[in-house]
């Protein structure tokens, strides 16, 4: 817990010498007795907060993270326990100016005292958490995260637009899975700002684009996780307020599972990843063939039960009539039987062949639209150093490199 008050490292040092009143008698002190009672003193001062700034960081691999606090009089060595850095929002850096909650242990052997940080965020997190919810608060109240004001996400979506930046590690994992499991759906990239001032006028932007689309079933907001101040623009009042009157279902896919915006609250359904919001958008076409497959279970259960049924009707009749009715009698009523045994067939293989006709279908066309399956027929990827793909010839200038991208492999060539 960061508490209010914050002391510098020099300040906090000066406490510590004055409050080191030492009196030394006529005795002589060994070394270990004099840095037993700094350590006992220096510990008994329980669990404060400071704020700093990273001179020197190491990240060790065991996990432990080993750094150096300072301000402009006095520096302090600092530690952070593995067990302690899952706790972090951030990555910290040389010169980051944070605020960190501990206490202090003494190391007699190397008679060396340092900060066991047991929390740590950037300085002036707090007053976004302040914000975060009191802006949460008020739209709570209003009304604009309430279910009954949520669309409802389609199913089986034919055209879908995904709004994130170009290069976002988060538009390649939403596009491994609708390549796995929904390749013909129709999907519309608009690129737009994800990060930094600007993003939430970027997006809205975007969603305006999308008003000018014809028949747009569902919109995705993707991008990876970050720190608070990386997510920030995801909680303006002003792209909030818009996405609650927006008419066309959005899906959030912001930062990880951990990581919640405003725009979590206000939108139809909260993903907890990009990947996470694909699946969710795909989930009826990934469950396609499965239904098919219990359709045709199905199906053939209820002709063998018919089928079953009508033969032991017919059997009781025969053994019932057959010495009471002519046989004229019976073998019309056999034959009778036999025609509709036959229909019934008929009709069932009919069936069957239908949905076999069309699951072959679909599973043709699925096929042939796989990226792979494109690939093969000789067509290739060419994206520059940057991983931007070209588009046209105007994008390719001599002297760049580039990766051009085949259905076995990749190789890479230079512009001349």
């Amino acid at each position: 817990m960061i508490l209010k008050r914050r002391r510098t490292c020099s300040t906090f040092l000066d406490i510590l010498c004055k409050s080191a009143a030492f009196v030394f008698m006529d005795k002589i002190y060994s070394v270990s007795d004099i840095t037993q009672l700094i350590k006992f003193r220096l510990e008994s001062i329980g669990v404060f907060t400071l704020e700093g700034e990273i001179s020197e960081i190491k990240f060790h691999g065991s996990g432990h993270l080993y750094f150096t606090l300072k301000d402009e009089g006095a520096v302090l060595p600092c530690v952070m326990w593995r067990s302690n850095t899952y706790s972090l929002t951030f990555r910290p850096e040389v010169g980051n100016q944070v605020v960190a909650s501990g206490c202090l242990s003494v190391y007699p052997p190397h008679g060396r005292y340092q900060m066991s940080v047991e929390s740590m965020q950037m300085a002036g997190v707090g007053n976004l958490f302040e914000q975060f919810e009191a802006l949460k608060k008020k739209l709570m109240k209003e009304g604009l995260f309430d279910e009954e004001h949520k669309k409802s996400i389609p199913l089986y979506p034919r055209k879908l637009v995904i709004i994130t930046s170009e290069t976002a590690a988060g538009l390649q994992d939403a596009e491994r899975i609708f390549a796995q499991n929904a390749p013909h759906v129709n999907r519309i990239l608009i690129p737009a700002r994800m990060q930094g001032k600007g993003t939430a006028e970027s997006i809205i932007k975007a969603l305006k684009h999308v008003l000018t689309l014809k028949d747009v079933d569902l919109v995705l907001i993707i991008r990876g996780g970050g720190s608070i101040e990386d997510l920030w623009e995801f909680n303006s009042e002003i792209l909030v307020r818009y996405v609650y009157d927006f008419p066309i279902p959005i899906i959030s896919g912001v930062g990880h599972e951990m990581d919640f915006t405003i725009l979590d609250f206000v939108a139809d359904y909260r993903a907890s990843t990009p990947t996470n919001a694909a699946e969710i958008a795909c989930r009826g076409w990934k469950e396609v063939p499965l239904y098919l497959n219990q359709a045709e279970a199905r199906l053939t259960t209820t002709a063998e039960n018919i089928l079953k049924d009508a033969e032991k009707r017919f059997q009781f009749f025969s053994d019932r009539y057959r010495t009471k009715l002519p046989e004229t009698v019976i073998a019309r009523y056999t034959e009778k039987i036999d025609g509709l045994t036959h229909r019934l067939t008929d009709c069932m293989e009919r069936y069957v062949s239908n949905l076999w006709h069309i699951w072959e279908k679909m599973d043709t066309t699925l096929k042939l639209t796989h990226p792979k399956e494109v690939l093969k027929k000789g067509y290739a990827i060419i994206k520059g150093s940057e991983g931007k793909v070209y588009t046209s010839k105007s994008d390719a200038h001599p002297g760049d490199q580039f990766t051009v991208t085949m259905h076995d492999g990749d190789f890479q060539g230079e512009v001349i």
